[in-house]
Protein backbone atom coordinates (compact mmCIF):
# COMPACT_ATOMS: atom_id res chain seq x y z
CA UNK A 1 0.00 0.00 0.00
CA UNK A 2 1.82 3.55 -1.14
CA UNK A 3 0.26 6.90 -0.25
CA UNK A 4 0.27 10.10 -2.35
CA UNK A 5 -1.13 13.02 -1.64
CA UNK A 6 -3.12 15.31 -4.59
CA UNK A 7 -2.41 18.80 -5.57
CA UNK A 8 -5.15 19.55 -2.67
CA UNK A 9 -3.76 17.98 -0.05
CA UNK A 10 -6.38 14.68 -0.30
CA UNK A 11 -4.65 11.80 0.58
CA UNK A 12 -4.79 8.73 -1.44
CA UNK A 13 -4.00 4.82 -0.50
CA UNK A 14 -2.81 2.63 -3.49
CA UNK A 15 -2.53 -1.21 -3.68
CA UNK A 16 0.84 -1.45 -5.82
CA UNK A 17 3.55 -3.56 -6.46
CA UNK A 18 5.13 -2.26 -9.75
CA UNK A 19 7.52 -0.16 -8.63
CA UNK A 20 7.58 1.41 -12.65
CA UNK A 21 3.93 2.17 -11.77
CA UNK A 22 4.99 3.44 -8.42
CA UNK A 23 7.51 5.94 -9.89
CA UNK A 24 4.50 6.66 -12.44
CA UNK A 25 2.18 7.94 -9.86
CA UNK A 26 4.42 10.14 -7.88
CA UNK A 27 4.97 11.88 -10.77
CA UNK A 28 0.99 12.39 -11.80
CA UNK A 29 -1.07 12.40 -8.64
CA UNK A 30 0.59 15.32 -7.43
CA UNK A 31 -0.52 17.48 -10.43
CA UNK A 32 -3.74 16.42 -10.20
CA UNK A 33 -6.73 18.03 -7.55
CA UNK A 34 -8.96 14.89 -6.16
CA UNK A 35 -11.84 16.26 -8.16
CA UNK A 36 -9.96 15.90 -11.37
CA UNK A 37 -9.31 12.20 -10.42
CA UNK A 38 -12.51 11.61 -9.92
CA UNK A 39 -13.62 12.81 -12.85
CA UNK A 40 -11.02 10.48 -14.72
CA UNK A 41 -8.19 12.80 -15.49
CA UNK A 42 -5.71 9.97 -13.78
CA UNK A 43 -7.28 7.89 -16.26
CA UNK A 44 -6.73 9.61 -19.32
CA UNK A 45 -2.82 10.52 -17.78
CA UNK A 46 -2.28 6.84 -17.33
CA UNK A 47 -3.90 6.19 -20.55
CA UNK A 48 -0.29 6.00 -22.41
CA UNK A 49 1.01 3.56 -20.34
CA UNK A 50 0.30 -0.81 -19.78
CA UNK A 51 -0.50 -1.00 -15.88
CA UNK A 52 -2.08 -3.57 -14.28
CA UNK A 53 -5.48 -1.80 -12.99
CA UNK A 54 -5.04 -0.40 -9.12
CA UNK A 55 -7.37 0.62 -6.22
CA UNK A 56 -7.27 3.60 -5.09
CA UNK A 57 -8.85 4.71 -1.69
CA UNK A 58 -8.99 8.06 0.29
CA UNK A 59 -7.81 8.47 3.71
CA UNK A 60 -9.84 11.46 4.16
CA UNK A 61 -13.29 9.41 2.76
CA UNK A 62 -12.71 7.15 5.28
CA UNK A 63 -12.20 9.75 8.23
CA UNK A 64 -15.37 11.52 6.89
CA UNK A 65 -17.25 8.21 6.92
CA UNK A 66 -15.88 7.12 10.79
CA UNK A 67 -16.94 10.80 11.57
CA UNK A 68 -20.30 10.62 10.31
CA UNK A 69 -21.02 6.69 11.47
CA UNK A 70 -19.89 8.16 15.04
CA UNK A 71 -22.00 10.83 15.29
CA UNK A 72 -25.54 9.07 13.78
CA UNK A 73 -24.27 6.34 17.02
CA UNK A 74 -24.26 9.16 18.76
CA UNK A 75 -27.67 10.47 18.44
CA UNK A 76 -29.94 9.57 21.15
CA UNK A 77 -32.20 6.45 19.66
CA UNK A 78 -36.50 6.53 21.08
CA UNK A 79 -36.76 3.95 23.56
CA UNK A 80 -38.47 0.67 22.72
CA UNK A 81 -37.86 1.08 18.76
Amino acid sequence: MHKFETKDGKTLSIKIKDEEAIKTLINIIPRLTYEEILDGRLEEKLAEYHLDPVEISSVEDHNSLAENLARFNSIPKPSGV
